[in-house]
């Protein structure tokens, strides 16, 4: 019965960030149109790269959606954990193209400085204020499960960074239009740019880590070890693996040593606490081998 409550819940899940990405992806592919429409129209170059970095929420979504849908795909005796790894794959590819659109920013705000412009400052302020409600009203779909997935992560903050560039663009605008400086565009370009690489770093650095393998930052290797010997009749435990089998799915194996005095009843029940522990933690998949004390290894890598 449980099994099945939690089954309903993460098809409603699935169901709700299946929509979610859906809307996404719509309002976004309408907004890059409008954008670009108004910067042929308006003759604005702020407007086109505005465009492009909207354009790369597009691709993120895409991505996005397209793994978190693997999620789906059953394992079997090929790919024994799926497709799953993929969602760790997408957010890299999102945090990479983040960093892409950077630095397509950057090149135009620089340009953008050293050959100012005329611009009409209002109509790019209604133009880029749009953008502002719609990659905010994007992220909001995204808001709740930020959390819980690195892969839902990398798209929320795609689009918050998004509609940070927006607000860049009208502020711009603004002062341009109150002061006919028009390499501010430009500078508040620059701006937002750092803004972007340094919530972008931590996320790239986290994703490309999941991909190697190496233990998600969230958990602290040494406690958890420390807190698995700390079970009654655990001696000690060695070999200890951990790693992302998804954005939302962690496993662990481990040797664990038991001291002498044990039966068969005792095991089951260290294997109880241990997973119960680490369940708690955040760990689903583990798996658990037993050594007794006496046990002698001829090499270090068969044990």
């Amino acid at each position: 019965m449980r099994h099945k409550h939690e089954q309903t819940h993460h098809d409603a899940d699935v169901n709700r960030m299946n929509l979610a990405f859906g809307i996404g992806i719509l309002l976004n592919i309408i907004f890059v149109i409008v954008e670009i429409f108004y910067g042929i129209v308006l003759n604005s170059s702020a407007l086109f790269s505005d465009a492009g970095h909207n354009f790369s929420d597009v691709i993120s979504l895409i991505i996005g959606a397209s793994a978190f849908l693997l999620l789906k795909f059953k394992p079997h005796k090929k790919y024994t954990y799926g497709l799953r790894k993929l969602t760790v794959l997408a957010a890299f590819v999102n945090s990479v193209l983040l960093l892409i659109a950077v630095g397509a920013i950057i090149f135009h705000s620089i340009r953008r400085i050293l050959h100012p412009e005329p611009l009409n400052a209002i109509d790019i302020m209604i133009v880029a204020a749009i953008g502002i409600v719609i990659n905010s009203i994007s992220a909001w779909l995204f808001y709740g499960s930020r959390k819980k997935d690195i892969n839902i992560k990398a798209v929320f903050w795609h689009l918050v960074t998004d509609a940070m560039v927006s607000m860049g663009v009208v502020i711009g605008a603004l002062i341009i239009r109150l002061t006919n400086a028009y390499w501010i565009d430009g500078l508040i370009g620059l701006i937002i740019s750092v803004i972007i690489l340094i919530s972008t770093w931590g996320l790239l650095k986290e994703s490309f880590f999941m991909t190697i393998d190496v233990a998600p930052q969230k958990f602290d290797v040494d406690k958890i070890r420390r807190s698995m010997e700390e079970i009654e009749r655990v001696s000690s435990v060695h070999h200890l693996h951990l790693w992302a089998i998804s954005t939302t799915i962690n496993s662990l194996t481990a040797h664990v040593v038991v001291d002498k005095n044990y039966t068969l009843d005792n095991l089951e029940q260290i294997k109880k606490g241990i997973k119960e522990m680490l369940a708690s933690e955040g760990i689903t998949h583990s798996t658990i081998e037993f050594e007794s004390q006496d046990f002698q290894c001829e090499h270090d890598y068969e044990c």
